[in-house]
Parts: structure tokens; C-alpha cells; sequence
């Protein structure tokens, strides 16, 4: 039995057998990954780096995720206490948590188990946190009630959605508006962002490839299938006009898009993160999937959008993808991991909150 801090630890009902994945599938093992289309183990095997399970189990024992009830090898442990704190923070969720998880026993780059590659010198300091992606698509398109909000309110559906993007965007992958216009940028025009900059880069880079010959849509063009606030949404209404609109709103509708933004506004003004590609984490690569996908309408261009890039990506091999939401180090310091998980949660509860405001801003496509 693991014997934490006892400052820490707290007294808990026992809840019979390991936790139950929180996620809308058959789950796997989340340790034995990368083995995403695989089941879990059944041989027993010595676990080479039960040492370090034990020091991260022993982490969620002080933190009071595990009791001292719970059973198992220190890796089932860790198991056992991953799913059972993530499926706290996603309770509720109606769309956004579909995920796998993923830990390893040191920070990895690309979610491949870090110990089996010798080249690189293992840090004795952290252990790794993953989340990934493919286990579903949803899509939703946004025209319709976006519309309806600045037809009721003006001001308040681009002050949905630029909440909505920036927040997004400090989460899990999310594939809003604003982002499909800057894979656009890179996968149709050279990272220009204009029709007058993509002929440039077509007569410097391309030997004066005549723009008028391209199959492929011009940034004018790309633009002129969304209103202009759209791609580069602004918030327009500030936390004291939708406190107003709270109290004094025209429609019930309008009145809880307002409480929402405020809800989200509180939650994300504390210190909040999740594990991402890039930025302060290990992994270095851009994730392959994204948590849900939206669009104006039907009939943008979006989807010839993503086919293209998944044609780049199918030709390339992959290199520069992972499938990856994202992964950070954490630490096996307990006073630094308990920072970490502080963080985390409220890196969740922002995801909550953009959960629930995805339900007033977008309607769900059924594929």
C-alpha cells in the first residue's frame, strides 16, 4: 500500500474497482500507449520504471486523487488516478471530451515512451501528461446563431465568438474560424494574407506563376464567404454591457450568452493551462485532430480546406504532426506538481465553460 504525506492524504468512500473511462468509448489503457487502435495488456511483466509510478502515485496520494484503499501495481495507480480526476473536470462536458489520455515516467516529445529512445538523456525531474486526439469530429456551424444574437443584441454574437476563439485557442486544438484563415494562409498562399502579397510570393517564389491559372481560391475570395468580423472577431461589449444585458435582456437567449461569457471572463482570469504542442511543453509538433471543428455554414469553404491539408499531410508522411492534443512536463516535486494540477483544473474548468458556450453559438452537423 502507498504511504503518502499524511498532511495530505484525506479519508474518502471506496469506490469499487478501477475508474471507469469518462469518455464516450471503449477506453484503453491509457499507460500502454501509443498503441491507439491496440486493447490493454493482459501479460504480467516487470515494469522497469516502477519506481517512478510509484514517486508519480504517490504524488496523487498526497493530492487525494488515490485513497488508501486503492489496489494495484503503482502504473495501475497512476491509471486509476488519471481517469478518475480527469473524468471530474470534464463532467458535464457535452462535446468537448472526447480524448484519450497518456502518461510516461519521463517528459516525452512526440508521446512515443521516452525511456526506449537512448539518444536522449532522460530528466529525473518530470514526468509526462498527454492528451490525444481521434476519437471523434464534431462539427458545427455557426451562422445561424451567431446571426440571431446581433440581429437581438447587437455587439454580443462577435463578442461570443472572439471570447470563444482567444480561449479556445489556450486550450485543446480547436478548429475555429480564425485559425482555418491561417491555415489558409500556409497551406494555399505561401503565408500571405492578401491577394496583392500572394501574387508577390507567386512571382518571387513560384518563377511567376500566373495567379489567374491557380486552383485554388484567392484570399479575397476565401473572405467573401464570412462576414468580416467573423475571421477577425473582436469583443465589442465590455464585462459591464453584458452585465447590463444579464439583467435586462431582451430574450432568454440573449441573457444567458451574456451570463456564459461572464462565467468564462471569471474562470480564465486565473492562472490557467492544459497540455499543448509548442509553447512550454516537450512536444514540438502541430496535432493532426482537432477537439471539434467549425464553420460558418454549409456552404464555406472549409472543408476543401481541411482535404488539402490532409492531402499535405498524407504525402509528407506525417513528419511535423503528431496525434497529440498536447503534452507538458509535470513534476515529481510535490509543493511544483500541486501547482501544476491547480493550474490544470482551471485549465478544464475554461474548457467547461467553452463546452457550454459552444451550445449557444453553434448548431451540431450531423454526419
Amino acid at each position: 500500500m502507498l504511504q503518502g504525506n499524511p498532511s495530505r492524504r484525506k479519508k474518502s468512500k471506496r469506490v469499487g474497482g478501477k475508474a471507469v473511462s469518462p469518455f464516450r468509448h471503449a477506453s484503453f489503457d491509457p499507460l500502454t500507449l501509443p498503441q491507439l487502435d491496440g486493447g490493454i495488456r493482459k501479460e504480467c511483466v516487470v515494469d522497469p520504471w516502477d519506481h517512478r509510478w510509484a514517486s508519480i502515485a504517490l504524488l496523487w496520494l498526497d493530492a487525494g486523487v488515490l485513497t488508501d484503499e486503492d489496489t494495484g501495481t503503482a502504473r495501475e495507480l497512476v491509471n486509476t488516478a488519471l481517469l478518475r480526476w480527469v473524468a471530474l473536470q470534464i463532467e458535464g462536458n457535452v462535446e468537448l471530451s472526447s480524448f484519450n489520455l497518456a502518461a510516461h515516467t519521463f517528459p516525452s516529445d512526440c508521446g512515443e515512451v521516452p525511456s526506449d529512445r537512448h539518444y536522449e538523456p532522460l530528466n529525473e525531474s518530470e514526468w509526462f501528461f498527454g492528451i490525444y486526439g481521434g476519437v471523434s469530429f464534431p462539427w458545427f456551424t455557426l451562422e445561424e446563431k451567431l446571426m440571431a444574437l446581433e440581429a437581438a443584441c447587437p455587439g454580443l454574437g462577435q463578442t461570443a465568438l472572439a471570447a470563444f476563439t482567444e480561449h479556445a485557442f489556450k486550450t485543446l486544438p480547436i478548429l475555429s474560424l480564425a485559425e482555418a484563415r491561417g491555415m489558409a494562409e500556409r497551406v494555399w498562399w505561401g503565408w500571405s494574407s492578401t491577394d496583392e502579397e500572394w501574387k508577390n510570393y507567386l512571382e518571387n517564389e513560384c518563377d511567376g506563376e500566373d495567379i489567374e491559372n491557380m486552383d485554388v481560391l484567392r484570399p479575397s475570395e476565401f473572405d467573401a464567404y464570412y462576414p468580416e468580423w467573423a475571421i477577425h472577431a473582436k469583443s465589442v461589449l465590455s464585462s459591464d454591457d453584458l452585465t447590463t444585458i444579464v439583467a435586462k435582456g431582451a430574450t432568454p437567449e440573449v441573457k444567458e450568452v451574456a451570463t456564459r461569457l461572464l462565467a468564462l471572463m471569471e474562470v480564465a482570469s486565473k492562472p490557467f493551462r492544459l497540455p499543448s504542442t509548442y509553447n512550454d511543453g516537450p512536444v514540438e509538433s502541430d496535432s493532426i485532430y482537432y477537439l471539434a471543428y467549425l464553420r460558418w455554414n454549409a456552404e464555406d469553404p472549409l472543408m476543401r480546406l481541411i482535404d488539402d491539408v490532409d492531402e499535405e499531410i498524407n504525402c509528407g508522411g506525417g513528419d511535423g504532426y503528431t496525434e497529440l492534443f498536447g503534452g507538458c512536463a509535470v513534476p515529481i516535486d510535490l509543493v511544483k506538481f500541486l501547482e501544476w494540477k491547480s493550474e490544470t483544473e482551471n485549465g478544464f474548468a475554461v474548457l467547461k465553460h467553452l463546452d457550454g458556450l459552444l451550445a449557444l453559438i453553434g448548431t451540431p452537423v450531423l454526419n
